[in-house]
């Protein structure tokens, strides 16, 4: 058996040396890219093409990439919305350089029709910015009122700080190994974020049912929690390993553009799975212990 609760401050001081490696990490981006993380055009701008082609071709997003990769054009998103039809989403280009990628899409590809030219502004990507905190927050004050009604506040704050390790915990791996921050990286943190709770609220609900066959189910016990997280611990792993399986196909064999949003989620179920485990549950003992609850052994 596992002793999650007297264990405690070692999982913290992990979590805080992850973290430590993640901000020297941001240090490092700021230095060599101007931001502590690696924006994509969702939040820096861009440009937006779309482009229809006369024929079908075989391995379309492939070629296009190519391309976009040999004109300097690293930063960049390739969906297709029909048959024929694709959007290309690049940082800034001028004319010279957009005329210079249809002359080579012309060339590699096939003959096409550009449909619609945009600019992202960086003013579109500030206000998808906010809105994203603005969806994370209320979503944390969700949980936090959601989780004090149904179990105590008690567990409510403890949710709350372990959805919080997670984020930041996330973002710190992500300025790390500098992956890009976009539309489909804060999806899958959203996702990350729902899958830890459920989890947690599993093992809160098992720690609220070992406290209710007690002869006191108004007394905190160190023991009472550990079993409680031993008991879930089996189920957790398996949930994790299943999830996993599926996600480590999309990362593998789902194509470029899944890239990032299977990493995100592979990351997550780990340090989703990681927080509920050893984070939520002894966080609980921290906030009894600063409140000068009485605890037993």
């Amino acid at each position: 058996m596992i002793n999650f609760i007297k264990k405690r401050r070692l999982w913290y001081s992990i979590s805080g040396l992850i973290i430590a490696i993640g901000v020297a990490g941001m240090f490092n981006n700021l230095n060599q890219m101007g931001h502590v993380f690696n924006l994509g055009i969702d939040f820096t701008g861009g440009t937006s093409l779309i482009i229809r082609f006369e024929k079908p071709s075989v391995n379309i997003e492939s070629s296009l990439r190519d391309i976009l990769v040999g004109l300097s054009l690293d930063k960049h998103t390739i969906q297709s919305t029909g048959s024929n039809d694709i959007i290309i989403k690049t940082q800034n280009m001028d004319v010279e350089k957009r005329n210079a990628l249809f002359d080579q899409i012309s060339s590699n590809i096939g003959a096409f029709d550009v449909l619609e030219v945009d600019i992202i502004g960086p003013s579109i990507g500030d206000q998808l910015r906010t809105t994203s905190m603005v969806i994370i927050l209320f979503v944390s004050i969700a949980i936090l009122i959601y989780c004090s009604w149904r179990f105590e506040l008690v567990f409510g704050i403890a949710s709350i700080i372990a959805l919080l390790h997670d984020t930041v915990v996330l973002l710190s791996l992500s300025a790390l190994f500098q992956l890009e921050i976009n539309t489909a990286y804060v999806a899958a943190l959203l996702t990350v974020l729902g899958y830890s709770i459920n989890d947690t609220i599993v093992i809160f609900d098992r720690i609220r049912e070992k406290l209710r066959q007690q002869k006191d189910p108004t007394l905190w016990s160190k023991s009472v929690l550990n079993t409680a997280v031993n008991n879930t611990l089996a189920r957790s792993i398996h949930t994790s390993i299943s999830t996993g399986l599926v996600v480590g196909a999309i990362y593998f064999f789902g194509g470029l553009s899944l890239k990032v949003f299977s990493a995100v989620l592979m990351m997550g179920l780990f340090v989703g799975t990681y927080s509920s485990l050893f984070i939520a549950s002894p966080m609980i003992i921290t906030i009894l212990k600063l409140r000068g609850a009485t605890i037993d052994k």
